[in-house]
């Protein structure tokens, strides 16, 4: 996971960020019940605080948007971001990791479009940490 933030925020020239670093920030937080969101809000219970929100925004684009308008930082996965605006810094800490799970059907059931395989075959060469090829 990734600390968003407009270039021209203070800590924007940092190359890794710490939870500390970011504690007293103002979050800009996907909607209230996204698996995004649970995440932040369990990484702060996991140091004993809760996120100081500035706002929900569902669309991880906007929430972009609002970073670079100086509203707060966003936490995301690694994308990518106008370099010009933004700066993705990664979060150097125990719980940086967010599990991403994907299924699809079999083969024998339905065949998988050829994008919907391309999507499937990234997340398993990107992700997959020594498994059977079956989950990433």
């Amino acid at each position: 996971m990734y600390v968003i933030m407009s270039v021209e925020h203070p800590l924007a020239a940092a190359k890794k960020l710490t939870f500390d670093d970011i504690k007293n920030e103002k979050i800009i937080g996907s909607s209230r019940t996204s698996g995004i969101d649970i995440f932040i809000r369990g990484l702060y219970r996991s140091h004993g605080c809760k996120p100081n929100y500035a706002c929900h925004i569902p669309d991880w684009a906007q929430r972009v948007v609002y970073t670079n308008l100086g509203k707060g930082i966003t936490i995301l996965p690694d994308l990518n971001y106008d370099p010009q605006k933004t700066v993705a810094i990664e979060l150097d800490d125990p719980m940086n990791e967010r599990p991403i799970y994907i299924t699809w059907p079999t083969q024998q059931h339905r065949k998988l479009s050829p994008a919907a395989e391309y999507v499937r075959d990234f997340c398993i060469h990107r992700y997959l940490k020594g498994g059977t090829g079956q989950s990433c």
